[in-house]
């Protein structure tokens, strides 16, 4: 991000609702769910792909914390994604994971999952 402030990097504490050493949980501003958040990566890094690959299965373990999420709510199931790269549609150039709650009966047919991102493709 030349000349501008990443603002993944300037996420106060008060506005996360899981912090540990290497990752951080905040509530997607757009949510495409209710309950949709964020798992953010705390040192700056723009994509998965520039990662420590010694700090990657850190970043999975992290969604351990969605089990107890899950057993707590009416949620009952997740999509996890990432976009990398800004033609995958990531807007902010900082490592992150989305963590969506989807529920039963939100959309009529959830086969494919994240392959329906792309409209008009046919699941297969």
């Amino acid at each position: 991000m030349t000349g501008a402030v990443c603002p993944f990097c300037t996420i106060s504490e008060d506005e996360t609702f899981y912090l540990s050493p290497s990752v951080l949980a905040t509530w997607d501003q757009f949510p495409v769910s209710p309950g949709h958040a964020l798992i953010i990566r705390r040192r700056h890094c723009e994509t998965w792909f520039d990662a420590n690959p010694w700090n990657k299965p850190r970043s999975w373990r992290q969604l351990q914390w969605s089990d107890n999420w899950l057993l707590r709510s009416s949620i009952h199931d997740f999509n996890i994604g990432m976009n990398v790269g800004t033609a995958a549609g990531q807007t902010i150039p900082h490592l992150h994971l989305h963590l969506i709650p989807r529920y039963r009966g939100d959309v009529a047919n959830p086969t494919g999952g994240v392959r329906s991102v792309i409209l008009g493709k046919p699941i297969t």
